[in-house]
């Protein structure tokens, strides 16, 4: 992606981590985490949903390099929320930091909670989870969230974890995935806190409720033509399917007030 111009983006010095905020689409912009690696690819992305007041959807790492490039990035804007996908280590961790420096409101999936298969499986999975992650408003699949004059709403899709959200933007018919869906890889499922199943129906169940033009996740985004087989590919499975138009979400959502704490 070209390097953007003033009010469209802007390149961050952060330490000896140069970020760049780049802006995908009229309301989302993108900071990519100093976190290469094999599961992360290039490293993670952050995505900075609004202009004014603005929404950070999957924060990343507790890394002060990312976490000051982020600030810089919403510098002379108003940070409403830090939004959390799942409670792995490169996407949850710097939620406090942001909190801490913005007084933010943290929202997004419940804390992990690790299972009796879990607790007697390898400690190797269970060490992936952000066990820090303090969440001020757990969101529930439907509840929404008012971003100036956009909505984000909260999609459950358990599979890659257990309490793994989306964020579907509606005002751009774009859905913000996690790790639900990636662009560079299939994604991990790792039981017993990784389910198949309940992946392959979250996949299902998300396709029938959105229209999905455009799929922002780890660590890139599709848009247009490109979203609808990607998306299919963990959907579908095999069978053919028609996409409706405009999005509709067939559960009412809920508006979500800073008063519903944990």
């Amino acid at each position: 992606m070209r390097p953007l111009g003033r009010d469209e983006g802007a390149v961050i010095q952060a330490g000896t981590h140069t970020a760049v905020s780049a802006r995908v689409s009229a309301l989302t912009r993108r900071a990519l985490a100093p976190n290469p690696g094999p599961f992360t690819y290039t490293g993670t992305c952050s995505y900075l949903v609004g202009n004014g007041d603005v929404a950070i959807i999957d924060p990343g790492p507790d890394d002060p390099r990312h976490i000051e490039a982020l600030l810089a990035s919403i510098s002379g804007e108003t940070l409403r929320y830090v939004l959390v996908t799942h409670t792995h280590r490169d996407h949850s961790p710097a939620a406090r930091a942001l909190k801490e420096a913005t007084g933010a409101i943290i929202a997004g999936c419940a804390p992990y909670l690790p299972s009796e298969a879990g607790r007697l499986g390898s400690p190797n999975l269970d060490a992936a989870h952000d066990r820090t992650y303090a969440p001020d408003i757990v969101l529930r699949d439907g509840d929404t969230l008012e971003i100036g004059d956009a909505s984000l709403v909260a999609l459950a899709t358990p599979g890659h974890t257990a309490n793994h959200l989306c964020f579907a933007l509606a005002k751009e018919q774009a859905l913000f995935t996690g790790d639900h869906v990636m662009a560079w890889a299939t994604t991990v499922i790792a039981p017993p806190d990784g389910s198949m199943g309940a992946y392959m129906a979250s996949g299902r169940g998300t396709a029938n409720r959105c229209t999905i033009p455009s799929v922002f996740c780890a660590p890139c985004f599709i848009t247009g033509a490109r979203a609808r087989p990607l998306f299919f590919s963990v959907s579908n499975l095999g069978t053919k399917r028609s996409v409706r138009s405009s999005p509709t979400f067939t559960k009412a959502s809920t508006n979500v007030s800073t008063s519903r704490r944990r």
